[in-house]
């Protein structure tokens, strides 16, 4: 029967001894955080790649294998929201109800000099809140402290609109590339043997492994969708007394994992991009149609109409982020619905803004 001996390494807060196929990126990071122990300002850095590429996970070794004082949240989905998050993390218990300077003064002075702030999914508030520029000012200007975006939105640093932000924050870039296929399968064979073992192969099918990194680098190289699906199957097969980890394992992983990482996905997105994926998922297929269906949905739950302009910003956001594609045929622009996206996508949205409305 599969044995499990630690699980831990199936996670995704989990800092693994090696990188495979990230030693340059996290060399990079290893020498801007030795020229910070050595005197140097911290730097400000801008961590750019596709979802599952190992941005996290680089930086984090990077800092934990430094000894680099360091805070390291997930920001949330407005700058103040954000801001407290921060506060939580610094000062031992969320702080509501203070306005932004105030809290800001009181974090300021129990957040240790020199540090490093990482703010993860950095897009969640700067690509929809108007006052993102305002915590990011914050955050930029304190002395002896650099400032770590981590996104997946390649074009990130376009959302910074305050000339005195772009004058304080001007980050060397470090792009992640996708995983390929190969390079996703050594990963899962490393995390398998951390484990299981050294005598892996007793319990899991090599087929089983090479199956995880075709689907995952379906999906882009995702690298956390391939360990969910390592993780899932694992499960399974325990649960079921196999001796083996198979392939049918990692099919019965796959639905649960997909179910999970669309809902989570769906969930993550403001109410304005809610809205107008439901009007598209009711069968607006040009963009004028979905433009219309939009604002003719917007009273009933509780969002104003949108300007066209708006509008558009909002369907690059959800083509950026793979939910759809605009295509221009003939003289319309049309727009297909991703195939990840399972015909359960439109009562999740429908339940989330009418539970938002109330």
């Amino acid at each position: 029967m599969v044995f499990v001996r630690n699980a831990q390494v199936l996670t995704h807060d989990y800092i693994p001894p090696r990188l495979p196929h990230r030693e340059k990126e996290y060399s990079e990071l290893i020498k801007e955080f030795k020229l910070m122990k050595h005197g140097f300002p911290p730097p400000h850095l801008a961590i750019l790649g596709p979802t599952g590429s190992g941005k996290t996970v680089t930086v984090r070794k990077a800092l934990v294998d430094t000894g680099i004082d360091h805070v390291y949240l997930i920001a949330e989905s407005t700058a103040y929201g954000t801001l407290v998050a921060l506060g939580e993390m610094v000062l031992g218990k969320r702080k509501w109800g203070l306005s932004f300077a105030p809290l800001w003064n009181e974090i300021d002075s129990k957040l240790p000099k020199p540090c490093i702030i990482v703010l993860d999914e950095a897009e969640k508030f700067m690509t929809r809140d108007e006052k993102s520029d305002h915590l990011l000012y914050y955050l930029s200007r304190r002395p002896q402290t650099g400032l770590i975006l981590i996104s997946n939105r390649l074009n990130l640093l376009d959302y910074i609109r305050d000339s005195r932000v772009k004058s304080s924050y001007k980050p060397r870039t470090i792009l992640f590339t996708p995983y390929n296929a190969d390079e996703i399968y050594s990963i899962i064979l490393e995390r398998t043997k951390e484990a299981i073992g050294e005598d892996y192969e007793s319990y899991v099918d090599e087929a089983a492994l090479k199956y995880i990194a075709a689907l995952a680098a379906q999906k882009g190289g995702d690298a956390r969708y391939a360990i969910d699906l390592l993780r899932e199957g694992l499960k399974q097969a325990v649960l079921e007394d196999s001796p083996k980890l198979i392939v049918k394992h990692i099919d019965e992983a796959r639905t649960l994992v997909e179910v999970s990482y669309v809902e989570s996905s769906l969930r993550m997105l403001s109410r304005a991009h809610k809205l107008l994926l439901l009007a598209i998922l009711k069968g607006a297929k040009r963009v004028g149609e979905a433009y219309s269906k939009f604002n003719e949905l917007a009273p009933s739950y509780g969002l104003k109409q949108l300007s066209e302009r708006r509008l558009r910003d909002i369907l690059g956001d959800l083509e950026l982020m793979g939910f759809v594609r605009v295509k221009r045929m003939g003289r319309q622009w049309i727009i297909t619905l991703s195939s990840w996206i399972p015909t359960e996508a439109k009562t999740i949205l429908e339940k989330d803004l009418k539970l938002t409305t109330i």
